[in-house]
């Protein structure tokens, strides 16, 4: 166990015994991005908030399972994609909810003008999102969204490399394709996103690569939807992680307390 997830180890411990600025550092360093996890998982707000507070009271009560081969970051997003399997499973057989939610979007310093038709693609990327198979959108949000490198991203799904790197692929590929009417009439050619995604992860070789220049260099087409998926992973990079709200948070520390006074029951 490296040093690092020694501390994150002795974190979670002293939350666990109630120490009241490790249960903040706990809320203000993590809990932000679980419950920007669970929402794009889930797709409706009330559902993250769940799944957030679900998180880490599982995480605390089963502290003997973090052995600290992983970061706490990954094993927390592992135990949040647990909780929403979970809670997938209670609800088959019922219609899925798909709720609007509501992005706060930063305006880089720009002007109204540019800030509004940046919001509006931003809000259109995370429509596009939302409308993805689950499997692909976890993988995404992992990868582009919190920014995981591919052997994390693989280890909170429990799949290979090669497996994840496949994954993430047909989910840009997938994005760009919702994308699609926004950016253009038509279909593109074959395979050009998961091409580009390939050669984002560093995975098409150079024969490869200068086959997708040649091409683009003739496909005006291609060319927009490239252009448009590199604007996509950068709105996912864009997508906020908090701050949460204060009544949440207020009901994770009491919840965290309980778990504090009685980790069996609480």
């Amino acid at each position: 166990m490296t040093q690092h997830h020694q501390d994150d180890r002795e974190l979670l411990t002293r939350v666990r015994d109630g120490d009241r600025a490790a249960m903040e550092l706990l809320l203000t360093r993590y809990a932000p991005t679980i419950h920007r996890f669970g929402r794009r998982l889930c797709r409706d707000e009330d559902a993250a908030q769940e799944v957030l507070q679900d998180t880490l009271l599982t995480a605390l009560r089963k502290l003997d399972t973090f052995r600290g081969d992983a970061s706490l970051s990954t094993w927390l997003f592992a135990v949040a994609r647990s909780v929403c399997l979970r809670r997938r499973r209670r609800r088959a057989g019922q219609p899925e909810s798909f709720q609007e939610l509501p992005e706060t979007l930063d305006d880089g310093g720009e002007g109204p003008e540019a800030r509004l038709a940046r919001r509006q693609d931003d809000a259109a990327v995370a429509r596009a999102l939302d409308a993805l198979p689950v499997l692909l959108r976890e993988a995404l949000a992992l990868r582009d969204i919190e920014g995981l490198p591919v052997q994390q991203v693989a280890d909170v799904l429990g799949i290979s490399l090669p497996a994840t790197k496949s994954r993430i692929h047909r989910a840009r590929a997938a994005l760009a394709a919702q994308l699609r009417p926004v950016v253009t009439a038509g279909s593109p050619c074959p395979d050009i996103a998961r091409v580009f995604s390939q050669k984002l992860e560093g995975d098409a070789d150079a024969s490869l690569c200068a086959r997708m220049e040649h091409h683009l260099a003739q496909c005006p087409q291609c060319t927009r939807t490239c252009d448009s998926l590199r604007s996509a992973l950068k709105a996912c990079h864009r997508l906020p992680a908090g701050p949460l709200p204060e009544a949440m948070v207020e009901r994770l520390r009491s919840a965290i307390q309980g778990v504090a006074a009685d980790p069996q029951t609480a």
